[in-house]
């Protein structure tokens, strides 16, 4: 899989080179198979981050924005320690103001084996 994305990082620096030495981009871009869009984007993020920014991008998102805050998930460890039930747990929490189901009690006590 690493060759995948080294060859790809190897395409893209060469179009970038290539467009230099030939003084042509439009030309550099029909060789390589490239939209001049495309190219210009290149060219900006590796003058901003050199051969690691031509490498591929995931658009899959870093995090997922219903994932239970670190803190929810430590108060909820600490309680789970002076009572192992998660009725009383969701019960508590709720009754601080932290919105939280009894599923996703259950959830974080099995991920984290608690039990």
């Amino acid at each position: 899989m690493a060759d995948k994305y080294d060859n790809i990082v190897r395409k893209r620096l060469g179009l970038l080179l290539y467009a230099k030495k030939c003084g042509n981009i439009e030309k550099a871009c029909r060789i390589f198979d490239v939209s001049r869009s495309t190219y210009y984007r290149l060219k900006k993020r590796y003058a901003k981050h050199g051969v690691k920014g031509l490498m591929y991008l995931s658009r899959a998102h870093k995090s997922h924005p219903q994932t239970t805050a670190k803190p929810v998930l430590n108060l909820v460890k600490q309680l789970w320690q002076k009572n192992p039930n998660y009725s009383w747990i969701t019960y508590k929490l709720n009754s601080t103001g932290t919105a939280i189901a009894y599923k996703t009690v259950r959830k974080i006590v099995l991920n984290y084996c608690l039990i």
